[in-house]
């Protein structure tokens, strides 16, 4: 910590903040599926384009919930390994997460282009 110039209460804050945002936003993303989840079952076959299109944003909501958190998780794991094992294997860590975010943003963006432009195809 003295190395890094910081307090025993400002290193704590900051794991404490990254780690309660990786939580809250995992369990709103798990929250937001379910009631989804539960409406969609319920909405009429001969509806459900309808559904969709009004509520596009909103089934978004848990994916967008779920990279927050996993971000937060790993800006957490990070700093705690930076932390623990210095500069080296603390950025060498965020590095490892990082590439696999890198992975899995542009499967996000493809898969969600691609679902925009067939339901504006749709319609």
């Amino acid at each position: 910590l003295d190395k890094l110039g910081m307090t025993v209460e400002v290193c704590s804050s900051v794991h404490v903040a990254l780690a309660a945002l990786g939580l809250l936003a995992s369990c709103l993303s798990v929250m937001v599926s379910t009631v989804l989840y539960v409406q969609v079952s319920m909405v009429p076959d001969g509806a459900l384009a309808e559904w969709t299109s009004q509520l596009h944003h909103a089934l978004n909501a848990p994916n967008s919930l779920f990279i927050l958190g996993a971000l937060g998780m790993t800006f957490d794991y990070a700093w705690l390994g930076l932390l623990a094992h210095g500069w080296v294997k603390g950025v060498g860590s965020a590095i490892f997460f990082a590439i696999g975010f890198v992975v899995a943003g542009y499967m996000y963006w493809k898969v969600t282009t691609t679902t925009a432009s067939l339901m504006k195809k749709s319609h």
